[in-house]
């Protein structure tokens, strides 16, 4: 799927592909959200099937870009919000601090 920016056509897979590899989790869903701005209805899930971000991460980078959330992830040490994330081994089973 194309978009129309300025005349030229935009290849989102070949767009995606190629800025994916530098993105974190926040930052995909967030540019995955922006391409689907000042589109037609059923946008979202054409770039979810071109880009590989799910339908309702880009439901949640569009609320994040609403709020301005990306502002704060180059203050902040982590993209997760406090206790996000796998938990480590050790909290699961205490006897493998000692192998």
């Amino acid at each position: 799927m194309g978009l129309c920016y300025n005349d030229y056509m935009i290849d989102v897979k070949t767009f995606f592909s190629a800025v994916k590899p530098f993105l974190n989790e926040k930052t995909r869903r967030v540019i995955a959200a922006a391409l689907t701005l000042g589109n037609d209805v059923g946008i979202k899930g054409q770039i979810s099937r071109d880009t590989g971000v799910s339908y309702h991460a880009i439901s949640r980078g569009l609320m994040e870009l609403e709020q301005g959330a990306l502002k704060e992830t180059a203050d902040t040490k982590g993209i997760r919000q406090k206790g996000g994330g796998r938990k480590k081994i050790q909290d699961h089973d205490p006897s493998m601090i000692n192998r």
